[in-house]
């Protein structure tokens, strides 16, 4: 389908949320409006093109955030959400993969 969406937390205020998006011949027609987009990397030409879009948000509350993206079409995706705490907190990583 066109829906693109993955859910990840953290344990801890103030955690960054990362979302990498890989998509083969088709482009993100809606993002995410809580999410900030940081690149947008195509390789390859025609059906053999692929992007690579990767977008963060800081979530003042804990616990999951939901990133959701519409998709120009429906080719081959996938979607990892990476949330990490802050510094002054024990290390955790929690990865969240669709």
């Amino acid at each position: 389908g066109t829906a693109a969406s993955v859910t990840g937390g953290t344990t801890v205020a103030n955690g960054l949320h990362y979302s990498v998006l890989f998509q083969r011949n088709d482009t993100i027609s809606s993002a995410d409006a809580d999410y900030t987009q940081r690149c947008n990397i195509t390789a390859g030409t025609g059906g053999d093109q692929i992007r690579l879009y990767v977008y963060d948000r800081v979530t003042v509350a804990t616990g999951d955030d939901t990133i959701a993206h519409t998709l120009s079409g429906t080719e081959d995706w996938a979607m990892v959400h990476v949330g990490a705490q802050p510094a002054s907190t024990a290390r955790q990583r929690i990865i969240s993969v669709l």
